[in-house]
């Protein structure tokens, strides 16, 4: 699978809410789908949440602190925990019914079929020497 980098024409990206932390993601396009990967190291599968609303895809993390404490002793947790979220433009008219998110070993991967005539947009043009 070879993906270019995003088309300029969709590749909007927001910057994180406050108080949440960036989380950084790889997008790939083919000339029928685009393609979202995220590492989520420490993130359970239940602790995701992604949605598609009209042109914006939002993804949501929360990584929990498992935390212990014990009467007689102190333990010093360095791990981090936090939210991440990250909000992606993607073209109109994606069918939310038709996207495919799957989480393995850390990583989500987003799979969008491009709407009807976005593959057709991107043309090759011939560079000549004059």
């Amino acid at each position: 699978n070879s993906f270019a980098a995003p088309h300029v024409g969709w590749g909007g990206f927001s910057a994180p809410a406050f108080g949440a932390m960036g989380l950084r993601v790889d997008i790939g396009e083919t000339a029928t789908e685009i393609e979202v990967k995220a590492d989520l190291p420490g993130v359970s599968e239940e602790d995701v949440e992604v949605t598609l609303d009209g042109d914006i895809l939002r993804i949501e993390a929360e990584k929990k602190l498992d935390t212990e404490r014990k009467e007689s002793d102190w333990r010093v947790l360095e791990r981090s925990c936090g939210f991440l979220e990250r909000s992606i433009k993607v073209p109109r008219g994606i069918d939310p019914d038709a996207v495919e998110a799957s989480f393995d070993k850390g990583v989500l991967t987003i799979r969008m079929p491009k709407p009807p005539g976005e593959t057709d947009k991107a043309r090759r043009i011939v560079v000549k020497n004059e």
